[in-house]
């Protein structure tokens, strides 16, 4: 009996790691050049945001960005030009008050919340995050970055 058991939860555990290995594509549809994130403290007495920022070659007319998921916090994440460069952003306020980047925001305006009530779905080391996005604008995938590289701290006056 023992060893039933013991091979059963060997099959479960196996098809569990196998489950939440394949909930990441292997690679995005888009080159991408650097990726790493940096803490800006400042402008505005006591507001702090983290950034992750992603440099891309281009990105293609049906590849559309949502979230960000990073260190336990929530983002909407954001398509930039900056000059030549193409990048893919997310700011997460780590202000005391609440900010509009970690918000959710429903069609209903009655179902806004805060990111912080809701449970983080993924389990990431403290340099790995995760990006949400519509390939085809149909279906939702999930790209996680590993290895961040972080930046200098900026320190606005």
């Amino acid at each position: 009996m023992y060893k039933i058991k013991f091979i059963f939860l060997f099959i479960i555990s196996f098809m569990l790691s196998k489950c939440a290995s394949s909930q990441f594509e292997k690679q995005l549809p888009l080159i991408i050049n650097k990726a790493n994130y940096k803490n800006v403290n400042g402008g505005l007495e006591g507001t702090s945001t983290t950034n992750i920022t992603v440099f891309v070659n281009n990105t293609p007319d049906n590849f559309l960005v949502e979230k960000f998921y990073f260190q336990n916090k929530i983002t909407k994440a954001y398509i930039e030009k900056k000059g030549a460069n193409t990048i893919i952003v997310g700011r997460f306020s780590l202000s005391n008050g609440v900010s509009k980047y970690n918000l959710v925001i429903d069609d209903n305006p009655k179902q806004k919340t805060d990111t912080a009530s809701k449970k983080f779905p993924f389990t990431l080391k403290k340099d790995e995050a995760v990006l949400s996005y519509f390939n085809n604008k149909k279906e939702l995938k999930y790209y996680k970055f590993s290895s961040l590289k972080k930046e200098i701290d900026v320190n606005m006056q």
